[in-house]
């Protein structure tokens, strides 16, 4: 049986997947033409997982990144969250990634 997929590259056109916000403004940047650094997103059923405590989701996250990225390559993590963001000020990066 295959497992899930959480993690999805951004593209021109989001995910079937239930992503954020953030995550489908950048992909109305890239089908603009906007210069948007290469870009995965978890979805929101893994954020569901994670909250009911599955403790399977870490192991599976971690083998998805490691199809997909490179050893020894650094990469910029930052979580995403409506949260962080208010009108009168920003608290990115208050999360633990």
């Amino acid at each position: 049986m295959k497992r899930p997929r959480h993690l999805h590259e951004l593209g021109s056109k989001p995910p079937s997947q239930a992503i954020g916000c953030k995550a489908v403004n950048l992909c109305w940047l890239i089908d603009r033409g906007f210069k948007v650094p290469r870009t995965h997103v978890v979805d929101w059923r893994a954020h569901a997982r994670y909250l009911a405590d599955d403790t399977a989701l870490i192991g599976e996250l971690r083998a998805e990144l490691e199809d997909r990225l490179e050893a020894d390559t650094a990469y910029a993590v930052r979580s995403s969250a409506d949260l962080e963001d208010a009108e009168d000020c920003s608290f990115a990066g208050q999360f633990k990634t």
